[in-house]
């Protein structure tokens, strides 16, 4: 049961830190917390699937019928899609401006 508990915690946590993100993305439009903003947004971008990915090892096989794990299990798919597109599109940008620099 333990490690149920860690499992739902560790998702609502995550869940939490990804709500955190479009939070990072509006504060570089304010004066003098841009760049505060740009290092949240990008540092998060990146961690979060990471840490979805890392949840996904460590309790991806627990099998249960709790409603709270379910709840967990379908946060960290929906988590880890949505932070995985976002790092997808910041690399597909960047990758993109830097060879439509090079010509």
């Amino acid at each position: 049961m333990g490690r149920l508990n860690q499992a739902c915690s560790d998702a609502s946590n995550l869940r939490s830190i990804a709500l955190a993100i479009p939070v990072f993305w509006l504060t570089q439009i304010v004066p003098f917390f841009g760049m505060l903003g740009l290092a949240g947004f990008y540092g998060l971008a990146v961690t979060v699937p990471i840490l979805a990915l890392r949840w996904w090892v460590r309790f991806g096989r627990i099998q249960s019928g709790d409603p709270d794990w379910i709840r967990a299990k379908r946060t960290m798919w929906i988590v880890g899609i949505l932070t995985s597109l976002l790092l997808c599109w910041i690399l597909f940008r960047w990758v993109f401006l830097l060879l439509s620099h090079h010509r």
